[in-house]
């Protein structure tokens, strides 16, 4: 189905559009959420106890603090 013809069941209100858009975008969505998930698993977790090395954290202790 075209994205034209997807649009159009959204503004009738068509249960389809849900199962259609699925259709079309689905697999590319869950890859995308994937990755994203992927990526975040593997950045450092952060508390106010722990340091962490990022590189534009660095520009903070370049100048004394008054």
């Amino acid at each position: 189905m075209e994205e034209k013809q997807i649009i159009d069941l959204y503004f009738a209100r068509s249960e389809q559009a849900i199962a259609e858009t699925d259709k079309k975008y689905g697999s590319y969505c869950r890859q995308v959420a994937y990755n994203i998930g992927h990526i975040a698993a593997e950045l450092p977790i952060r508390t106010k106890h722990m340091s962490t090395s990022y590189p534009w954290e660095a520009k903070q202790n370049w100048f004394p603090r008054c």
